[in-house]
């Protein structure tokens, strides 16, 4: 595992449908995203080539994606819980486990 930091670099709109209060609560997590904090300008980011995950933190949030053809176990530095998922991914203790060309967001 190897773990870079990276600066602020800008934002750009996701577009969602809107629930009943104007904002779904997927869209208002992916907006959060794109906010950024002078005290958040650093986001770690943690990569295994060999398995094929990526995890990029950013405040609160921490975005996670398998670009492996098979599952993989993406270790966990806190407890966390899923937002939003692009396939069915599970928690265990110290880890998410991602199916094949997936990705979650975690907080």
């Amino acid at each position: 595992m190897e773990r870079l930091i990276a600066g602020e670099t800008g934002a750009r709109s996701l577009g969602s449908s809107s629930g009943p209060d104007g904002e779904s609560s997927n869209a208002a997590a992916l907006a959060a995203l794109s906010i950024g904090s002078a005290a958040a300008l650093l986001h770690p980011i943690d990569f295994d080539e060999h398995a094929g995950w990526l995890r990029v933190g950013r405040g609160p949030y921490t975005l996670l994606a398998n670009f492996s053809q098979r599952d993989v176990h993406v270790p966990l530095e806190a407890t966390a819980e899923l937002v939003l998922t692009t396939h069915h991914a599970t928690l265990e203790p110290g880890y998410v486990v991602l199916p094949a060309l997936s990705g979650a967001l975690l907080r």
